[in-house]
């Protein structure tokens, strides 16, 4: 029995109705989950939703002391 080859496009198109289905439910699975996993999931999650921070130094020019 052969594999039907599948190009790139068509792959893309399978996982994005899977992933738009689970996303649909995606509330009930996450309340499903025991406390610890619910967080371990929200920290896998976070960096899609919230963007990296990132540290700041001060350029040449700048002042560095703010008399705070």
């Amino acid at each position: 029995m052969e594999l039907e080859q599948k190009t790139t496009k068509e792959i893309r198109s399978v996982l994005k109705l899977v992933i738009n289905k689970e996303l649909l439910n995606i509330e009930n699975l996450f309340e499903g989950l025991p406390p610890k996993e619910r967080i371990e999931l929200v920290i896998k999650l976070i960096p899609f939703v919230l963007p990296k921070v990132e540290n700041v130094k001060a350029s040449f020019g700048e002042p560095t002391d703010w008399g705070i």
